[in-house]
């Protein structure tokens, strides 16, 4: 499995922040949270999203041609490249996880995922964003989503990715790793 170093997601404001992984027109619903949100499935409007804990803070991500990965060291904040070459980072990445991992199932019909950091809320570039709470959304600076997804991997400000893949339904599986290491892994479920 050929993987790809599309980036890394962190909060400016904050050392540790919980992400929110949904499928790009599902995820502009989101109003975004103080505390991040209840961990596991949400509903919203136009389906259901992923909001992890706290565990995989600062994660770098990854790509494959069927499936996207972000690792992070558990408990640490600064980035995975400062401390590990490039080719390490994507070995890593590329390991099983350690015991049984948390898995949930996300459907993914628009053919891109976005993972960004839950606190923001992500609503599509041009809407109005008056009605959303000014201590969340930093105008300017926190990412908007795309109308049409990008054709190339991206990420935003830091704070959002968005990562192109085939339309369908996806297992979401986060886990440890070796040496400290925590994993999602976004996976086609077919």
């Amino acid at each position: 499995m050929t993987l790809q170093h599309i980036g890394r997601i962190r909060n400016r404001m904050h050392p540790a922040a919980p992400l929110i992984i949904g499928d790009l027109h599902t995820i502009k619903d989101w109003k975004g949270d103080a505390d991040g949100g209840p961990a596991g499935m949400l509903g919203l409007p136009r389906g259901e999203v992923l909001i992890t804990d706290l565990e995989l803070t600062a994660p770098e991500v990854c790509l494959g041609s069927e499936h996207a990965i972000l690792l992070a060291r558990g408990g640490k904040n600064k980035p995975l490249l400062d401390s590990m070459a490039l080719a390490d980072l994507l070995t890593k990445a590329s390991e099983s996880f350690e015991r049984p991992p948390t898995s949930w199932t996300l459907e993914v019909p628009s053919g891109a995922l976005v993972v960004s950091i839950a606190y923001n809320p992500t609503p599509e570039e041009g809407s109005d964003t008056s009605e959303l709470d000014d201590d969340l959304f930093f105008e300017g600076e926190t990412p908007m989503v795309p109308k049409v997804a990008p054709a190339a991997p991206t990420v935003l400000a830091n704070e959002m990715a968005i990562l192109p893949l085939r339309a369908g339904r996806y297992v979401v599986a986060k886990g440890i790793l070796s040496d400290g290491f925590m994993k999602c892994e976004i996976r086609r479920a077919d």
